[in-house]
């Protein structure tokens, strides 16, 4: 029997509306829930603004906003997030993802899993995720950190 992956369009570019992303997440039913939004001007744009402007962290400027969108969706789901939405910065952008996963959206996390290419295992599943675990939390958010502070290309988070 063949396996069957559902691929869904988060966007095609920077200036993608969100909406539909949100739907896709919420409805599709989908295996991966992909973001295309950088291209050869959007990172001159983006190297132009950072020398005038200290401050920008650098990914996309609509980051928090699909995050905020589509995550509950890809959570309830199970859902994984393709992006390349880090522009000059993907260190931060995937920094600022875990951000939204952990304290904006779900304060408790109930499980984590994954691996980067880095080697970094993020495996807590050996205490059965357990809801409002506090150290299992704690350990969980230790070990993405650590995961992000190595500088993984892929980190995979699973609520």
């Amino acid at each position: 029997m063949k396996k069957i992956v559902r691929i869904g369009a988060g966007s095609a570019w920077w200036g993608d509306r969100i909406e539909p992303a949100k739907w896709n997440a919420e409805r599709g039913d989908l295996d991966y829930l992909c973001f295309e939004t950088m291209a050869e001007a959007t990172i001159s744009a983006a190297q132009v603004r950072k020398r005038r402007d200290a401050s920008f962290p650098g990914y996309d400027t609509y980051l928090d906003d699909r995050m905020q969108a589509v995550l509950p969706g890809c959570i309830k789901r199970g859902t994984k997030i393709v992006t390349n939405q880090g522009w000059i910065n993907p260190d931060a952008a995937a920094e600022r993802i875990v951000y939204c996963v952990l304290i904006r959206l779900a304060p408790r996390p109930t499980r984590c899993s994954g691996s980067g290419f880095c080697g970094v295992e993020l495996g807590v599943g050996e205490r059965g995720g357990i809801a409002g675990d506090a150290e299992q939390g704690a350990e969980c958010i230790e070990r993405i950190e650590a995961a992000v502070e190595a500088k993984c290309e892929l980190v995979e988070v699973r609520l």
